[in-house]
């Protein structure tokens, strides 16, 4: 287990490297949600709908006080893209 987590965040610095760092907090964010959900449930499409609703939740919360960032409900819901390979 404690090797699978080591993976899992090689893969994420290694891809979101380029991206900004509210993305890759973002995509971190989808990352555990949907690994706490999967976990919880043992099914990795509940884990990626768990994250593209909280992603889909800040952005409208976000609005309430700023224009939102749709991209970042993007970068969170792809979070989910490390649960689904490992």
């Amino acid at each position: 287990m404690k090797m699978e987590v080591i993976l899992r965040w090689i893969l994420v610095f290694s891809v979101m490297s380029g991206c900004a760092q509210d993305k890759m907090l973002h995509f971190g964010a989808g990352m555990v949600t949907a690994a706490i959900v999967t976990e919880m449930t043992d099914d990795p499409v509940a884990g990626c709908l768990a994250a593209i609703g909280i992603g889909i939740a800040k952005e409208i919360y976000d609005s309430r006080t700023h224009a939102p960032d749709p991209w970042d409900a993007v970068a969170t819901g792809f979070g989910c893209s490390v649960t689904i390979l490992f």
